[in-house]
């Protein structure tokens, strides 16, 4: 299977330099609520699940984008799927990403 990059959070940010490492799969575009009882957080924590439950953690790819909780979650479940994380990191001085590979174990 190719590779594919998750977006943690759909911006208005232009992702299309990081599709040269694979398909791009927006994560979230929501944000979420303050309230911890929020029904709305409930559904972005199950979207989020159903949309990265076959994260391949030596194929695919995790881009941090938008809200540091979206970013934390999809990290989280990231991590449940494997020993490693591969990371698109944007540099705003080169304008690029970098890669930045993680071993988790």
């Amino acid at each position: 299977m190719n590779p594919r990059v998750f977006v943690t959070q759909e911006t208005r940010h232009n992702y299309s330099q990081a599709e040269r490492y694979g398909e791009i799969v927006f994560c979230s575009w929501r944000e979420f609520s303050k309230h911890s009882q929020s029904k709305g957080n409930n559904d972005i924590i199950q979207g989020m699940n159903k949309i990265m439950e076959d994260f391949r953690s030596e194929e695919d790819w995790i881009l941090p984008s938008g809200s540091p909780i979206a970013i934390g979650l999809a990290f989280i479940i990231a991590a449940d799927k494997g020993s490693s994380i591969k990371i698109l990191s944007w540099d705003n001085m080169v304008r690029q990403y970098h890669e930045v590979k993680l071993q988790l174990n």
